[in-house]
């Protein structure tokens, strides 16, 4: 592709023949410019996973200690403080992921077990 338009051939050739827009036909060009094609990205995400993703074995570990909590607690707690809590309290953990990182790791899951609120307008003034 790149070739083709380094050879003189118009952009508007490149895209009609690759069915795409002129513009995308320029973002190839860019993102190819000064490196060999094979190492030009041209995919519109990064590859890999996002670097600040929870670990497999955190992610593990909280729904773990879910099911524990969820099987032993006396007060019946097993929410995402509670999995604070008891990550918290163990001394071969470094780094505790915060309430929101441990609620999210559950819904990725399907670990909850509340329905959201439907919220409703509020009734009419009078």
């Amino acid at each position: 592709m790149v070739r083709a338009v380094r050879s003189g051939q118009s952009l508007r050739f490149v895209a009609r023949s690759f069915g795409v827009s002129v513009a995308t036909v320029v973002s190839w060009v860019e993102r190819a410019r000064g490196k060999r094609l094979d190492w030009a990205a041209f995919a519109n995400r990064k590859p890999g996973r996002a670097w600040n993703r929870t670990a497999p074995e955190m992610e593990s570990l909280i729904l773990s200690t879910r099911r524990t909590l969820r099987e032993e607690s006396v007060l019946g707690e097993y929410g995402a403080d509670a999995i604070g809590a008891v990550l918290q309290a163990e001394a071969s953990i470094a780094h505790v992921p915060s309430r929101a990182t441990i609620q999210r790791v559950l819904e990725r899951h399907g670990a909850l077990d509340a329905v959201r609120r439907n919220r409703r307008p509020a009734p009419p003034k009078g």
